[in-house]
């Protein structure tokens, strides 16, 4: 390889992403390094116009044509959306498509990057690092002249690793080189869906009635959720008790994304500790001699039907016991498992702010959904309705029902999701923070997207992508503004500062000025927690350990 006789900055970035990319790779593909090690590249590495590390060729062409590479790839893949948990990227011409790939999935999403040409592989891990990308198993290369051959080992080697549900392309690629390259892999995944299908019957059949090993399973995310972060809860829970055997199932690394990876971890272990989900999400799957508890922290209560003899719920609140009785679970079989304090509550400092942490959004309404009139007049009524009074909202499900049913719209097939989570939430939360902002209180928004907003910029406080941050947050407190009309316990409650729930404005407004006077109690739990302690007890009742 020619490079500049001078170490620039680019050279400098361009040699240090290669040899961490390199390092990542000698652990999950070693035997790519070989081949990368073949090519030779005539190139100057050089910052592209919007700051990207590219590189020139010898003949002073930009690689991939282009002088802004991340700019460009944000402009094709704006519409990117991976519904599955892996994704084949074809033919990636630079290794900006490939970051702004990874950054519009989710954590527990991967994908497989085909790139038929060695020599582009090498300058994909030259231009960015992606060694955290691959450590964590997010990202895999099948490259080279037998490019097919490496993409069926990847998964051959990987049971675990969900095969991909869809094929990603960009406009600039060749159309029949793509074309070529989508007919090869679906003949590679076919037979790799044949050969799994197999082994996971295989699987299925050997599973003795009795666990050979004591052992608790535990399906458990390990990325952080802004609260939502329930991995994090399960798993502390189990790392204080020294009296349960456990294996954390990550529910979050790819590599735990195909059947086969469950169907494991369940031959292993005697029971099966997830949350929110149960048998019946997995019909047939998990055989039945193994306990499966589920920890249901949501309104929704999994359905019976296909429940176990050694099936348990633990709810996270009181007040779902009786949801769980009319969906016909046995009242022995119900327990109590509330949101366990946070380990830093304790020496919890006394801030001076009252605050609210959520993401938000903007309230416009979505171009999308002028097609579908009757939704964006449901969508503007709502927003106008919600910052113009938000105790008019007491329970989000409960209210979108009736606003659709007044607007006339089919309850079947209408997106609730959608309008729960980017139009009544972020509005129920602006709206409470507007009225905290004109009485002049020491207010401050924490989390994504309140800074674009102009009439919130100067109280946003900035992101909390991060446990640490989230205490940080919580440390400048006097008290939390619980935003949340679920009906039911939220975490909020449960980090050791005073809360201010909602009932009516004058309530707020009264409870905000005794928080910072240091006057408003701290928050009183009186359920049990989750605790490893409460699953072993359910398992002993059950004799599954």
């Amino acid at each position: 390889m020619t490079l500049l006789n001078t170490a620039s900055p680019a050279e400098k970035q361009a040699t240090d992403n290669f040899a961490a990319n390199m390092a990542a790779l000698d652990a999950t593909q070693p035997d790519l390094r070989p081949w990368i090690a073949e090519q030779h590249l005539n190139v100057e590495w050089l910052f592209g116009r919007d700051r990207t590390l590219t590189a020139m060729d010898e003949f002073g062409q930009w690689w991939s044509g282009c002088s802004l590479p991340r700019q460009a790839a944000r402009v094709m893949l704006k519409k990117l959306e991976l519904k599955g948990a892996t994704g084949c990227y074809l033919a990636p011409s630079h290794s900006a498509q490939i970051r702004e790939a990874l950054r519009i999935f989710r954590n527990e999403q991967a994908i497989v990057a085909v790139v038929p040409d060695m020599r582009d592989l090498s300058l994909i891990l030259y231009c960015d690092d992606f060694s955290k990308d691959i450590e964590l198993h997010r990202l895999w290369f099948a490259a080279g002249a037998g490019w097919d051959t490496s993409l069926s080992r990847i998964f051959e080697d990987h049971a675990g690793l969900a095969l991909p549900s869809q094929f990603i392309r960009t406009p600039d690629a060749d159309a029949d080189l793509i074309e070529q390259l989508i007919a090869d892999a679906q003949r590679v995944f076919s037979t790799l869906s044949n050969d799994r299908s197999i082994a996971v019957e295989t699987l299925r059949q050997s599973i003795p009635a009795t666990a050979t090993s004591q052992r608790v399973c535990v399906v458990a995310p390990s990325s952080f959720r802004l609260w939502n972060d329930i991995g994090q809860s399960m798993l502390q829970a189990f790392k204080s008790d020294a009296n349960i055997q456990w294996q954390h199932f990550n529910a979050d690394d790819p590599l735990c994304s195909a059947p086969m990876a469950l169907l494991k971890a369940a031959h292993e272990c005697s029971a099966i500790l997830t949350a929110n989900t149960a048998r019946t999400d997995l019909p047939g799957f998990v055989p039945e001699s193994r306990a499966w508890i589920t920890w249901v922290t949501t309104p929704r209560i999994p359905s019976s039907a296909l429940a176990g003899e050694n099936d348990h719920l633990v709810l996270v609140d009181p007040a779902l016991r009786n949801t769980a009785l009319d969906a016909c679970w046995k009242a022995d079989r119900i327990h109590i498992g509330a949101w366990p304090a946070s380990a830093r509550a304790a020496s919890r400092s006394s801030g001076r702010l009252i605050s609210l942490i959520a993401d938000t959004d903007s309230l416009d309404t979505p171009k999308d959904l002028i097609e579908y009139s009757s939704h964006a007049l449901l969508w503007e009524s709502i927003r106008q309705e919600i910052l113009a009074d938000p105790f008019v909202l007491r329970d989000i499900n409960q209210y979108l029902s009736q606003r659709i049913y007044r607007a006339g719209i089919g309850q079947d097939g209408f997106p609730r999701a959608r309008f729960i989570e980017k139009l009544i939430l972020p509005a129920y939360q602006q709206s409470l923070t507007k009225i905290l902002i004109q009485t002049k209180l020491p207010v401050r928004v924490w989390g994504n997207g309140w800074e674009s907003l102009p009439e919130f910029a100067s109280i946003a406080a900035g992101s909390v992508n991060d446990r640490d941050a989230l205490h940080a947050a919580i440390d400048q407190s006097c008290a939390l503004l619980h935003a949340w009309p679920i009906g039911i316990v939220h975490p909020v409650e449960s980090m050791g500062a005073p809360v201010l729930r909602i009932s009516r404005r004058e309530t707020l407004l009264r409870d905000a000025k005794l928080a910072i006077s240091g006057k408003l109690p701290d928050v009183s739990v009186s359920s049990p927690p989750f605790s490893a302690e409460l699953i072993l007890r359910i398992l002993r009742s059950t004799t599954a350990i």
